[in-house]
C-alpha cells in the first residue's frame, strides 16, 4: 500500500506538472492522426528526413527551436515547449493543402518548389511555432528561407478550447501556402497591387462594403459601410494598426473567403464585421470571376472543409521517427519508453497504468529538494 506521504508528494507533482501547463498558455490537446514526424534538429538536417540546410539548422537552435516537421518539405518548426499534437495538426493542414486529392504526391509542383526547402540557402517557407509572443517573435531572427509565417496560436491564451487553437493554426497555414501559390501563379494570388490578380481585385472589388470586407486594423473613409458597387479605394489608410498593403489585406480577405466557400462552420474562424457569415451568402455575394478561379482545379482550392488528418507515408516528412517530447514533463513516460503524449490532465497522468515509474523519477527528485 502507498503511504499518505507518496501521495502528498503526488499532490506535488501534480501541482508543478499542472503550472507548467498554466504558464506555457497552451493547454493539452486530444490526439492528432499523423504519419508525419515530429523530428530534432539534428534528424531533420538528414536527407531523407528535412533536408535542412547548416545554416538554418543553426539558426533554429540558437534561436530555441528544437522541433520540426516538413510534409513535402515545407517546414513547420516549435520551441520545446510546444505541444505536440498541435504542431502535427498544422503539419496535417498544410499537407491537406499541397495534396487536396490526399493521394500522397503534391498537386501543384510550381507551388511545392516555391513552399518547400530542400536544402538550399534561401528557400522555401516555414510556420514557425511558439508558445507565447516572445517565443514566437524568434521567428524575425531565422536565416536560410524565403519567408517565415508566425502560428500565433498563443493569441487563444489559456482556453480549454482546442477548437480555438486549430482555427488560427489553420489561418496562419493558409497564408504560408497561399504565399506558394503567389509564387506560382501571381496572375491569381499575387499581391504587387490591388489591380494584377484576382484575389486582390476582388478585396478592391468589396473594400468597405458590407457585406464585403473590411480589416479592422484599417481605417475606412466616412460614412461607411457603403453598399455593393462603391467600394471605398485600395489601399485604404492605417487605422488602430496597418493590414494595408496587399500582403496583408488580400491575404485575410482570401482566408475569409476560403473557409465561407468551404462551408467550414466547425471552428471559430475570426470573420470580418463586414464579411457574410455563411457560405449561401459568400457565393451571392462574390463576383463570378473569383467563384470561377476556386472551382477551377488548376488551382486546386479546397472545396470542403479540411480533415486535419494526414496518413500518407513514403512522401519527405514521414520518415523515421518522432523525437517530439512531451510538453509539460520531458521525464513522463510509459511503460519506461520515450516520451508520451497523453490527453489527460497532469493531475491523473500519474494514475495511468504504466506511469508509476515514470512518476517515482521525478517523486525522487522532489524528495531531494
Amino acid at each position: 500500500m502507498m503511504s499518505h506521504n507518496y501521495f502528498a508528494k503526488l499532490a506535488t507533482l501534480s501541482t508543478i506538472l499542472l503550472a507548467n501547463v498554466v504558464s506555457s498558455t497552451i493547454p493539452c490537446l486530444s490526439h492528432v492522426k499523423s504519419s508525419l514526424k515530429i523530428y530534432t534538429v539534428a534528424g531533420a538536417k538528414k536527407k531523407t528526413k528535412c533536408k535542412l540546410r547548416k545554416n538554418l539548422a543553426k539558426s533554429l537552435t540558437a534561436n530555441g527551436f528544437t522541433k520540426v516537421m516538413c510534409p513535402f518539405g515545407i517546414l513547420l518548426v516549435a520551441t520545446d515547449e510546444y505541444p505536440d499534437e498541435l504542431l502535427k495538426y498544422g503539419a496535417n493542414i498544410v499537407a491537406n493543402l499541397v495534396d487536396s486529392d490526399n493521394n500522397g504526391k503534391a498537386d501543384d509542383m510550381a507551388t511545392l518548389r516555391a513552399l518547400a526547402h530542400r536544402g538550399k540557402n534561401g528557400s522555401g517557407a516555414a510556420l514557425v511555432c511558439g508558445v507565447n509572443r516572445s517565443e514566437g517573435r524568434q521567428e524575425d531572427n531565422l536565416k536560410g528561407l524565403a519567408w517565415t509565417f508566425s502560428c500565433q496560436t498563443w493569441k487563444a491564451g489559456t482556453s480549454k478550447n482546442e477548437k480555438r487553437y486549430k482555427a488560427i493554426m489553420f489561418e496562419e497555414a493558409f497564408h504560408m501556402v497561399n504565399e506558394g501559390w503567389a509564387t506560382a501563379y501571381p496572375d491569381v494570388f499575387g499581391y504587387a497591387n490591388f489591380q494584377d490578380s484576382i484575389i486582390c481585385r476582388e478585396t478592391a472589388r468589396h473594400q468597405c462594403v458590407k457585406p464585403g470586407w473590411w480589416h479592422e486594423e484599417n481605417k475606412c473613409p466616412n460614412g461607411a459601410p457603403f453598399s455593393s458597387g462603391n467600394p471605398a479605394s485600395s489601399p485604404l489608410q492605417p487605422g488602430e494598426g496597418d493590414c494595408t498593403h496587399p500582403t496583408c489585406d488580400c491575404f485575410e480577405f482570401y482566408r475569409q473567403a476560403a473557409t465561407l466557400y468551404m462551408g467550414w462552420y466547425e471552428l471559430p474562424f475570426w470573420y470580418s464585421s463586414y464579411m457574410p457569415k455563411s457560405k449561401e451568402s459568400f457565393l451571392n455575394m462574390a463576383s463570378n470571376e473569383l467563384l470561377d478561379m476556386m472551382a477551377n482545379p488548376l488551382y486546386n482550392q479546397p472545396q470542403a472543409p479540411l480533415s486535419g488528418v494526414y496518413t500518407k507515408k513514403n512522401i519527405r516528412g514521414s520518415k523515421g521517427v518522432s523525437k517530439g517530447s512531451c510538453r509539460d514533463s520531458k521525464k513522463f513516460k510509459v511503460n519506461g519508453k520515450g516520451c508520451k503524449w497523453v490527453a489527460e490532465s497532469p493531475l491523473d497522468r500519474c494514475k495511468l497504468s504504466g506511469a508509476q515509474n515514470g512518476c517515482k523519477k521525478i517523486l525522487q527528485e522532489l524528495s531531494m529538494q
